[in-house]
Parts: C-alpha cells; structure tokens; sequence
C-alpha cells in the first residue's frame, strides 16, 4: 500500500494541512487526523524521493512537499515514529536529516538517502542517532555531498570519521551504495562481512594509496563501481582481495587515448566485468 496515495492524498483531499490554515484554526481548531490514524500503522513502504509516475498531483508547476504534511503531523504532536511499522524508507533528496529520524522505526530493512548535503554539525549529530532507531537495516543508501567551503571543520575530514563508523554499526548490512569521500573511509568498510551487494562512487582520491589486497568481503556478490578514471576503477579492485561474480564499471571521465596498455591489461585479466564508458 502506497502510503503517499492512500494517506497524504486523503489528507490533501479531505483537509487543507498548515500552509492553508487560518491563524483561527490555528488557535481554535486542530485538523481531524482520523484519516492518518486509520492508515499508518498499514504502511510498510514510503517513498518520497521525486513524482508519481501518472499522478495528476502537479500543482503550481511541482510536485506537493510531503515533507510539508511530516511536520504538519510533528506540529500536532504525532507520536514518533509516525509509521511505526514501515519497512522500507527512501527519502527525498536534500530534505532535512532532523525531520527523517521521526519516520525511522525498529522494524526498518532498507532506508535510502539518495541525496544530501553535509552539515558538519546537524548531519553528524542525525546520523549518529540514525543506527539506535532502525538496528535491522539491511540494505543502505547514503549519498552525501560536500558542499561547505566555509566551514571551521574541513566536512572530509569530519565524515572520514563519522560516516564509516554510523555505516558499520549495521555489522548485518546485505546491500550498499555509498561515496566515500576518503581513502580511509573506504578501508572501514572491510568491517562488513555480510555484505552482497556493493556500489560506490568513487574518486581517485579516495582511493588514493589504498593497498593491494586490504578489502575482504567474504559474502560480496556484486560490486559495481562509479568512478572518475580507469585508474581510480583498477585501483580499487586491486584493493579488494578475491573479485565478486558480478563486476560493473561506469566511468565518467574517459578519453579515448587514456586507455594505456598496462590499464587494458589490468581489466582483461577479471573474470566477470562489465564496463560503461
């Protein structure tokens, strides 16, 4: 059941929420939640990461903010979590970490962060608290991106820390996607030994000085790699100790020319590959 169909559609058909309240309703009514109450406790999938495929929703030339209706179900005291048996959670690009943690529940299996930018401070202070509110997490989306040159703290540095430790508390984690920002934060990973499912996106940065053989993930079926060279992607395979099955490289930044001979070699000598120029 689609929680976004069946709960905030009814809630936007049946009842105007905060951005169309009056400052009487504010002071003198609250809004019938009958509907909600009926619904959340059904829900086991929320997506609110972009539109609905065919969805006549469009108003004003975007999609409605579900985001909006979250703090509008905060704003009249909904205990959290407000879905307390949802499963599986995608979250919409660039939303605030605060408010996502009130959607996260013990009974959670796959939560994906597909975009969002790193506040030293907040993000660090969120996803710490993250791995307490949903333990049986399985499967893990986390996309940050740096975006604060001003900052006291250099946010590479912060996350070469942070991050790796929030992902790891997750020791039965099956499935990642994830870009770590450095080479350490890479090394961490190791951790992970029931991984199956590995993409990363990474740069040759971040794997820069990586040593040969320093990965093991005994479970690992599947490894794709985003990357921004050849180099970066032979470099991070060399630093994973026995290849997974299913290999798949997706660069970005590829010239023709910048292919040498030892690079080619290097790729012909994998088992299963598959390459995306």
């Amino acid at each position: 059941m689609s929680f976004y169909v069946h709960v905030f559609t009814a809630f936007q058909a049946e009842l105007p929420l905060i951005p169309q309240l009056t400052t009487e309703a504010y002071c003198d009514t609250e809004p019938d939640l009958s509907i909600f109450y009926k619904y959340f406790h059904r829900v086991r999938k929320l997506d609110v990461s972009g539109s609905l495929q065919g969805s006549p929703m469009r108003r004003s030339g975007r999609y409605p903010d579900v985001t909006d209706d979250l703090s509008a179900l905060l704003y009249y005291a909904v205990p959290s979590p407000l879905l307390p048996n949802l499963r599986h959670l995608t979250w919409a690009p660039g939303a605030s970490l605060n408010l996502l943690r009130h959607l996260l529940s013990p009974h959670l299996l796959s939560l994906k962060i597909p975009s969002n930018r790193w506040v030293p401070v907040s993000s660090l202070f969120v996803l710490a608290k993250i791995p307490g509110l949903c333990p049986k997490i399985k499967s893990l989306t986390l996309q940050l991106h740096w975006s604060e040159p001003g900052a006291v703290m250099n946010p590479r540095e912060t996350a070469q820390y942070c991050i790796p430790r929030v992902i790891c508390c997750w020791r039965n984690l099956e499935e990642l996607d994830y870009n770590p920002p450095t080479t350490e934060s890479v090394r961490r990973l190791s951790v992970l030994s029931s991984l199956r499912i590995l993409r990363l996106q990474v740069i040759n940065q971040s794997v820069f000085n990586l040593p040969p053989d320093s990965l093991s993930f005994p479970s690992l079926h599947t490894l794709q790699l985003q990357v921004d060279t050849l180099e970066t992607a032979i470099a991070m395979m060399k630093a994973i100790k026995g290849l997974p099955k299913s290999l798949k490289i997706v660069v970005s930044n590829f010239r023709r020319g910048n292919c040498s001979r030892e690079n080619a070699a290097a790729l012909l000598l994998l088992p299963f590959w598959e390459m995306i120029l």
